[in-house]
């Protein structure tokens, strides 16, 4: 019997080590797991500095003046100087119409006007006379040596001779201002450069009509791009950031890496009602004519900027309840931090609180961590 107990106590003794054996390799294991489970992330330092947030826009380029001309009178087209992609100086031919109506018209309105002159010449010579004889039959009038018959006479001839000499002088006045008409016609049969450029379309061609009933005039369309000007819409609500003389820099697609360096001209005064936008104006120098009139153009323009603020990189945050979040390291594990942000430039964004500038905060692989878990952290 004595055996048996002796037994049966070796027996629990045993299973006692067995069980707290057993309980201690359960410890390290869970220990080992834990080790296992740290998220591996980099990390970066949050940094003071200056910074800088952007309004980006586009805009489409266009010649600083451009025009479609034709001739000022109708006729059908002689003689087009010019052709499509040829640069053109101001006062250039580049148009004539037939001309030989327009001669024919001359040369009418100056005989009209020789006609006109010597009629005047004539009545000046009639009245001159029958101012002679009227002076002195109206001195005899006077003296009662001549009769009242004879002095109407005169008196009459004298008025109609006044009279033709003042129709004279009108028909002279209207055959020179026919004469000035049909001339400066015949001047516009040619028509010139109103400024320098480049003729970019050829709208009709010799030997057609001119002709503004039909509004079938225009004949060549011409671009001045030694100066160019790029509208741009922005929201109204960026209205406050704006003034004349603002840098702005702008990139053309036809240029990559090429930044051109300009300033505002303009800024519209209306807000379109629509779109709720403003528009603003750049002009500029163009004296290689690398710019044409159509290019798309991205611009951006510098909306604040702050001097020695914190800043955290922009992969860093996440939104968490709707509050920004990122993850900090202390003592090997990450920690939630709420931060108020400010302005950005796109890579880098301003804490306005939640950071004192000292933490490292992980950029990558912050989408699997949670508040409290180890990390590993990895260069």
């Amino acid at each position: 019997m004595k055996k048996i107990m002796k037994l049966s106590s070796n027996i629990l003794v045993l299973a006692f080590i067995l069980v707290v054996s057993g309980c201690g390799s359960s410890e390290n294991e869970i220990e080992k797991q834990e080790n296992r489970r740290a998220a591996s992330v980099k990390v970066v330092k949050v940094k003071r500095g200056d910074i800088a947030s952007y309004i980006f826009a586009t805009g489409t380029i266009s010649p600083i003046r451009e025009a479609r001309i034709g001739p000022k009178v109708e006729g059908r087209i002689e003689k087009i100087f010019v052709d499509v992609g040829d640069s053109v100086t101001k006062g250039q031919p580049l148009i004539r119409l037939e001309q030989s109506t327009y001669m024919s018209a001359k040369n009418e309105a100056s005989a009209s006007l020789g006609m006109a002159q010597s009629r005047l010449k004539k009545a000046r010579l009639d009245l001159k006379n029958v101012a002679r004889n009227y002076k002195r039959l109206s001195n005899l009038w006077a003296e009662k040596s001549v009769s009242e018959q004879t002095y109407d006479k005169i008196l009459t001839d004298y008025n109609i001779a006044q009279a033709e000499l003042n129709l004279a002088e009108a028909q002279l006045k209207v055959a020179t201002a026919r004469a000035a008409i049909v001339e400066e016609n015949l001047k516009d049969t040619v028509t010139y450069a109103p400024f320098s450029g480049f003729v970019v379309e050829k709208l009709m061609q010799e030997g057609e009509v001119s002709n503004w009933v039909t509004y079938l005039w225009y004949v060549l369309h011409i671009v001045d791009i030694s100066k160019i000007k790029l509208e741009c819409h922005i929201s109204e609500t960026k209205l406050v950031f704006f003034q004349v003389g603002k840098d702005v820099e702008l990139k053309v697609d036809s240029y990559p890496g090429k930044i051109f360096s300009e300033k505002i001209t303009v800024i519209n005064p209306k807000i379109d009602p629509i779109n709720r936008t403003f528009l603003i104006e750049i002009e500029i120098l163009n004296p290689d004519f690398k710019l044409r009139g159509g290019m798309f153009c991205r611009l951006k323009i510098v909306e604040q900027e702050k001097k020695g603020v914190l800043q955290v990189p922009k992969e860093s945050l996440l939104v968490k309840n709707e509050k920004h979040t990122v993850f900090k390291i202390e003592a090997g594990k990450a920690r939630a931090q709420i931060v108020q942000l400010g302005i950005s430039d796109g890579d880098w964004v301003e804490v306005i609180e939640g950071l004192n500038g000292t933490e490292s905060i992980v950029i990558e692989g912050l989408y699997a961590l949670t508040d409290g878990v180890s990390v590993e952290v990895i260069q």
